[in-house]
């Protein structure tokens, strides 16, 4: 029964391992998209020369798109690590 607990720790410890790699790789895809993001957004301003009506809109959608990246990419991966959220089962890590 001791084989079955160790080969069962170590695929736990695999699941951990592969969530916080996700985590890094979300954060690394959150900063890169939402720079890019920002960047288009300043850009797009500087050379349009928008009304305020069209900056407010600009801007909203900005927020709206920057929390849907964080939603996607870190609180996601955080709430399966946690286990929050269910995640990749023993059964498919083991695979």
């Amino acid at each position: 029964m001791s084989n079955f607990k160790n080969i069962q720790s170590k695929l736990e410890e695999f699941v951990k391992k592969y969530y916080t790699n996700e985590l890094i790789k979300g954060l690394i895809l959150f900063s890169s998209f939402g720079l890019l993001y920002f960047i288009f957004t300043l850009l797009l301003e500087h050379f349009l020369w928008l009304q305020p009506t069209l900056r407010t809109l600009l801007f909203w959608i900005f927020v709206l798109v920057e929390l849907l990246l964080l939603v996607k990419y870190i609180t996601i991966p955080i709430a399966k690590l946690l286990g929050l959220q269910k995640g990749i089962s023993l059964e498919d890590a083991s695979k």
